[in-house]
């Protein structure tokens, strides 16, 4: 599976991450229409699981792929060096067909110098204000 096609989803209720290339006895993806995660609970039954977020197919600055809904330090640099005391807490949206950093204050690609330290349903402290 293209890194750019996996997924994963949250499931509130477990507090879990699924993600769409691995097997689960208790939970299962769907592409027919759409790309949603279910639960299985007492079949036949069903319960949708989140919403996907969606691999950016990239590492961040230590290999871990980078998804949606994850909150990365982003550097900033003068004259080609860390800009001492300017590092940011910023969240990886796909917005109009393209992954960006949010807030859009920062003027930096996606790529190997980004560092993933949580996410938007596990760290929600980690994300500035304003």
């Amino acid at each position: 599976m293209n890194s750019k096609n996996k997924f994963r989803a949250w499931d509130s209720e477990a507090e879990i991450y699924v993600y769409s290339d691995k097997q689960y006895e208790d939970y299962f993806w769907s592409f027919e229409d759409g790309v949603k995660c279910f639960r299985i609970d007492d079949e036949p039954w069903s319960i949708e699981v989140g919403d996907p977020e969606q691999c950016t197919g990239l590492p961040d600055k230590n290999g871990v792929e980078i998804y949606e809904s994850d909150i990365v330090i982003v550097y900033e640099y003068l004259n080609g060096e860390i800009w001492q005391g300017h590092l940011h807490n910023a969240i990886i949206e796909y917005l109009a067909g393209h992954f960006v950093i949010n807030p859009c204050w920062c003027h930096q690609s996606i790529n190997g110098e980004l560092e993933i330290i949580g996410n938007t349903h596990e760290n929600p402290e980690l994300v500035e204000d304003g």
